[in-house]
């Protein structure tokens, strides 16, 4: 009888061994493991709606943010911005499509003169962050924002 128990329990913790593994509420992203150093952070944003990540359950913490996803956080972060009436609204660069899901912040970040295009029609929004752009996003954002 010992035997029989002790081989379930191993089967058991062999079976749950290989299971995927699933996030919690407060971190719904199954590629942000238990103990980094980063996963206080990540369950922050998210539960305070900055950051939905990349899938309903990846957030690629390995990724590099591109201009796209910043003005995004920027909007997410502002009070009062009304995302249906930016998405509405023509976009000034050619490559950032009215469908697309960064349109409607593109199109705030510019209007508030948070964020310049890399030129005159490209917004460039897959375009990895630099360094500049991550200080002089959120300095403009405060300067036009108040915050």
């Amino acid at each position: 009888m010992k035997k029989k128990m002790l081989t379930l329990a191993l089967t058991a913790c062999m079976v749950l061994c290989t299971l995927p593994f699933t996030a919690s509420a407060a971190n719904p992203f199954i590629d942000i493991p238990d103990g980094a150093w980063y996963e206080d952070a990540v369950a922050h944003v998210y539960q305070n709606g900055l950051f939905s990540g990349t899938t309903a359950t990846t957030f690629t913490p390995e990724k590099d943010m591109t201009r796209g996803m910043f003005v995004q956080v920027l909007a997410n972060m502002t009070t009062g911005y009304d995302e249906t009436y930016y998405k509405a609204r023509t976009s000034y660069y050619t490559d950032v499509h009215q469908k697309s899901w960064m349109s409607g912040p593109v199109r705030w970040a510019s209007d508030a003169r948070i964020v310049n295009g890399t030129n005159v029609t490209r917004f460039s929004p897959d375009r990895a962050l630099t360094r500049e752009q991550m200080a002089l996003m959120p300095y403009n954002y405060a300067e036009k924002t108040g915050n």
